[in-house]
């Protein structure tokens, strides 16, 4: 029950995400046009699409869907807040919840930048975790491509009902997990 209400939040900010993008291709005419939407003073948003592969060996790969809205200072500088949805084709999800760090080097329509992201994650909708993520990209006008790492500190808890011979009890147990992943990821400012 609890992969299937994942599932249909997946779908949900999925449509979500397809309806931004839609929605920030026609405000380019709208908006100011310059050559790196980094270098322009205000309210930035962006929206990616992207997907991970698992460094560790108990880790699958897991579909990404962040955005990120915040103030670009108009010299490559971005600070904003995020969050997003990461989920895995076994319906375990993680909702991240991150402050979002970006400069863009160059006022040009191709830049390389460095982007951090920082903050806890709910993981399968039960634990809160930490997420870390640093990645390195270029920016193709209003389009971002990058890789970049994650960091998932977690801990996860195990409760085992034992009965034996009509004698029965529980025990927990917690154990930190750490999990790793290489993160390919597609975005668009708006």
């Amino acid at each position: 029950m609890k992969h299937l209400a994942a599932l249909i939040m997946f779908k949900n900010i999925f449509l979500l995400a397809i309806l931004s993008l839609v929605m920030s291709t026609m405000m380019l005419d709208a908006k100011e046009k310059g050559l790196n939407p980094h270098y322009v003073k205000g309210y930035l948003g962006n929206v990616a699409l992207g997907g991970t592969v698992g460094l560790s060996n108990d880790f699958g790969s897991r579909t990404t869907l962040l955005t990120s809205h915040g103030y670009s200072f108009g010299n490559g500088a971005f600070v904003g807040l995020g969050t997003g949805v990461m989920m895995d084709f076994a319906g375990q999800c993680t909702i991240p919840l991150f402050t979002n760090f970006k400069y863009s080097f160059i006022n040009n329509t191709v830049s390389p930048f460095i982007d951090y992201k920082m903050g806890g994650s709910i993981y399968d909708l039960s634990s809160v975790n930490l997420f870390v993520s640093p990645s390195v990209g270029v920016d193709v006008g209003r389009f971002s491509f990058s890789i970049g790492y994650i960091l998932q500190a977690s801990r996860d808890i195990y409760t085992v009902l034992y009965d034996y011979a009509g004698d029965s009890w529980t025990q927990t147990s917690i154990t930190p997990v750490t999990h790793h992943w290489l993160n390919f990821t597609v975005a668009v400012s708006f």
